[in-house]
């Protein structure tokens, strides 16, 4: 962005410093005033002077200054009518003037703005030229503040904080054939912290990595994006990371965490038996169908239904869910074909659990005899 842009977009104006020329009809004295933070409208070129930023005597003042820019020059313009304002019996009636600066880009600085606030400064402007001159009328004469000068003025946004999405991914999984995944006693996985969607416009150019898992788990580094982890006994394991991502302009923080099993293989294969008992009672193929009309499941906001149980014609002519016809050949084939996938896994079931109860009971005598 240019010197300009970064000036638009800013809400401060960090002045190091005023100095000025004051005179009215009692008072003619040179002054300089403290630095100050000036705030600033983001996204427009305009900014606010107080009676206290600029140390006057007239109190009660506020002065808007508009900006209009040729290339990196900034004319700051003024003209506001009072219309009840007054300083003890003088009446502040107007202030028109206007300041003249220029606008250029610098090195990105990090720092408290004046509020305590981190902000990002990457411009900087100065006064030129000798028109700087405020006038300020009153019922009781004018008032001047001429000779304006500021210098290295540094023009800064409130620090939007990088950010970036987190989550931990294991190179592998076991899996029981129904979705769901866990890891295996005695067996090794690797878990990375994967890094995803950094905010726009931020060079991220160092991360540091603080895992934390049970203090018994086998962690071979806290401090690198992917650890290895032997897993144990353990049942119901967490696992979590807080990753420091950042650059040049500033550090973001995120936690990922991670809920999982670790089973045994006479568990795993429990799970798998089961699996395939689910598998073999839910509809192998379905169909959308009419709200309400058959029987069937209801599935992410709809109604599915079996083929087995798809409604007739009638039924979705009528809307009546009770069977108006005998059944048809075709639904004779699909109840038997379920039959026999039913039969199927009923002896596949069996052979699994009777492995699996011939295991537990072979341990148990050895336990008994032990």
């Amino acid at each position: 962005m240019s010197a300009l842009d970064h000036l638009t977009k800013s809400d401060t104006l960090q002045i190091p410093g005023i100095s000025y020329h004051y005179f009215d009809a009692r008072t003619d004295i040179h002054t300089s005033v403290d630095p100050a933070c000036i705030k600033k409208t983001s996204d427009a070129l305009e900014f606010r002077l107080t009676s206290q930023d600029l140390s006057l005597s007239v109190p009660g003042l506020t002065l808007l200054f508009e900006g209009s820019a040729v290339g990196n020059v900034v004319t700051w313009n003024l003209d506001t009518t009072f219309t009840n304002l007054w300083s003890g019996l003088v009446q502040i009636q107007r202030a028109h003037g206007q300041i003249v600066t220029t606008v250029d880009s610098i090195t990105p600085i990090v720092e408290l703005g004046c509020d305590n606030i981190m902000r990002d400064f990457e411009a900087t402007l100065s006064t030129v030229g000798a028109n700087n001159t405020v006038t300020i009328e009153t019922s009781a004469g004018t008032a001047t503040v001429a000779e304006i000068t500021i210098v290295g003025a540094l023009a800064g946004r409130r620090r939007i904080a990088p950010t970036f999405a987190l989550e931990i991914v294991a190179d592998h999984w076991e899996t029981a054939g129904c979705g769901t995944q866990f890891q295996l006693t005695d067996s090794t996985a690797n878990f990375t912290a994967t890094i995803t969607n950094p905010q726009p416009g931020f060079v991220f150019d160092s991360s540091t990595f603080l895992w934390h898992a049970p203090p018994h788990a086998d962690i071979s580094s806290d401090v690198t994006q992917t650890i290895r982890w032997n897993f144990g006994p353990e049942a119901a394991m967490k696992l979590s990371v807080t990753v420091s991502h950042g650059g040049p302009l500033g550090q973001a923080f995120k936690t990922a965490n991670l809920s999982f099993a670790v089973l045994t293989q006479e568990e795993a294969a429990m799970w798998s038996v089961l699996c395939l008992l689910r598998n073999q009672l839910t509809p192998s193929r379905v169909t959308a169908a009419v709200v309400g009309v058959g029987k069937g499941i209801t599935g992410g906001g709809k109604r599915i239904i079996d083929p087995l149980w798809d409604p007739t014609p009638d039924e979705l002519r009528t809307g009546v869910a009770g069977r108006t016809r005998g059944f048809s050949l075709h639904e004779m084939h699909q109840i038997g074909a379920t039959a026999q996938k039913i039969g199927k896994a009923a002896a596949s079931v069996t052979t699994h659990i009777e492995k699996l109860i011939a295991r537990r009971e072979s341990e148990l005598k050895t336990r008994e005899q032990l």
